[in-house]
């Protein structure tokens, strides 16, 4: 079998801080930024901007121009927004097919009208959202801590130790319950520090499938 690199072509700084969703398209290379929720046209040579308007989206992960209309999913909203390509205005918003999955996990938890959930594309990304989440709140309401922690038992999955590589987060690792291979509240409480700004619990953890105490670790 051949294996054949490819070669970069052509590279150019975007227009946005943070460019997400990509469409190649006969008129230019289309994006959406998911911090300042723009929708960009680039030229594809010099990387010109060729359009750009300002959406009312949310965390906008994916964009697609098509059908006389442009299309942008929200993985916050789990929405699916069809917008006027001219002007970047909402023309209507479809509700998205995860958002059925969220409403019978929640059910099937026995949760009730407050639960609120996202669908993601899988335990890796479950992980980066819920860690990011917490940072961005920590750093929104207790902007005084420098050097933010999480406490999390040692069955936790490894992306947890992932995230918190990628957002600056320390980990403070607790031993788990010799018996029931479940995590230790009491261990858990006894790691929490002033920096403190997340509590990890599983159901199940995936070493051993073991339910985690998450009323009592809630409660901490």
């Amino acid at each position: 079998m051949t294996v054949q690199v490819a070669r970069v072509e052509e590279r150019f700084r975007s227009p946005g801080p943070h460019p997400n969703g990509l469409q190649a398209a006969n008129d230019g290379l289309w994006y959406i930024d998911q911090v300042d929720l723009k929708a960009y046209k680039l030229d594809y040579k010099p990387g010109a901007v060729l359009f750009e308007a300002q959406t009312d989206t949310e965390h906008s992960s994916g964009i697609t121009v098509g059908n006389g209309s442009m299309w942008i999913s929200s993985t916050f909203q789990l929405t699916i927004a069809e917008l006027d390509p001219t002007t970047g205005k909402t023309i209507a918003q479809h509700e998205s097919p995860g958002n059925g999955v969220v409403a019978w996990a929640a059910d099937h938890l026995h949760g009730d009208e407050e639960v609120v959930g996202n669908f993601t594309s899988g335990g890796t990304e479950s992980v980066l959202l819920a860690v990011k989440t917490a940072r961005d709140f920590a750093r929104a309401n207790r902007p005084h801590i420098e050097k933010p922690n999480m406490v999390l038992p040692i069955s936790a999955h490894p992306c947890f130790h992932k995230a918190a590589h990628y957002f600056g987060i320390e980990t403070q690792v607790t031993p788990i319950d010799k018996e029931t291979c479940q995590a230790d509240p009491g261990a858990m409480r006894a790691a929490i520090d002033e920096n403190t700004i997340l509590l990890v619990a599983s159901a199940p953890s995936y070493a051993n499938g073991a339910i985690d105490p998450v009323p009592a670790i809630g409660q901490i």
